[in-house]
């Protein structure tokens, strides 16, 4: 059974709009009037994978101008630019990895581990002081 993000009952006059973009008509009922006339209804669906396809594109875009940078950072009131993809910080566990790592995931199709920084102080106590 083909799946639907969203599903509507419209006229005959709508119908050919909603086809047009993408919409697809899963049953068609007929309802006679008792002054003689008849009209057609048309229930159609939005397919469950194009609605993901047309989401997705939204959301690259959003990308493409720091959204999941922004957003990381208004929700979890802290910051992108604290974590690295890198293991050259310390792997944790918190609600800002956890949601780049589902991002990632979900948005871009690939797993990804996030390590938090090391500060200053923590990079010469692991490598010492070493003035190149």
């Amino acid at each position: 059974m083909k799946e639907y993000s969203h599903v509507l009952t419209v006229s005959s006059e709508e119908v050919r709009s909603y086809v047009d973009r993408g919409w697809e008509i899963f049953e068609t009922s007929k309802n006679a009037y008792p002054e003689g006339g008849v009209s057609t209804e048309f229930h159609i669906g939005y397919p469950l994978r194009k609605n993901y396809e047309e989401l997705l594109k939204i959301i690259k875009l959003y990308e493409k101008h720091g959204f999941k940078e922004e957003l990381g950072q208004k929700v979890f009131d802290d910051s992108i630019d604290n974590y690295d993809t890198g293991r050259e910080g310390h792997h944790v566990n918190n609600d800002m990895t956890s949601f780049l790592e589902n991002y990632d995931m979900n948005v871009n199709g690939y797993v990804t581990k996030y390590y938090k920084k090391l500060s200053s102080e923590e990079i010469e106590e692991k490598y010492g002081n070493y003035n190149f």
